[in-house]
């Protein structure tokens, strides 16, 4: 009777292990997909929201884009595990909308803190997006990118492009 409980924990404690294996490949392809459905839009959103800091884009077409860019997310269907990150981005670029329309009206009052608070509520729920497909390997870390692209641009050497110096030559006294 001993024998038989010993095996059949083995087996249990297998088939978990199993089951936890195609769980997490399964998050990971739910992951992914998500990732890759919503990463346009939050990009559109980002380069939008810099135009209008800009003055680049006028704020009549600024919220016709956000509106056509809250549509594009709500088709989305997110993971379990994402649901509340998506609703923060939903209520961030709806906040964001509202600003920018009331904004437009002239109601500076009221829409510059709801476009801060938009904003700040995007930033937040897309890092944490960020954090976990980085932490399942999905994303590869792009600071490291970023800060080398940046050092490039200004002129400036960084470890891989930096001539070594050489320290043969003796010291002067």
């Amino acid at each position: 009777m001993g024998k038989i409980k010993k095996i059949m924990s083995f087996i249990f404690i297998v088939i978990l292990i199993l089951c936890g294996a195609g769980y997490c490949q399964d998050t990971k392809e739910e992951m992914r997909q998500y990732v890759s459905k919503i990463n346009p839009v939050l990009i559109n959103v980002q380069i939008t929201s810099r135009n209008i800091s800009q003055n680049i884009v006028s704020l009549g077409p600024a919220v016709k884009q956000m509106r056509e860019y809250l549509g594009q997310l709500r088709a989305v269907k997110p993971p379990v595990f994402m649901a509340r990150q998506h609703k923060m981005i939903l209520l961030s670029l709806q906040k964001m909308k509202m600003g920018f329309y009331l904004l437009y009206k002239g109601d500076r009052i009221t829409s510059v803190p709801l476009v801060r608070n938009g904003a700040g509520l995007f930033k937040i729920a897309a890092r944490d997006i960020v954090n976990f497909a980085e932490k399942e390997g999905l994303v590869k870390k792009p600071l490291d990118n970023a800060r080398k692209i940046q050092q490039d641009s200004q002129g400036m050497p960084n470890k891989s492009t930096a001539p070594i110096k050489n320290n043969t030559q003796p010291k002067k006294q």
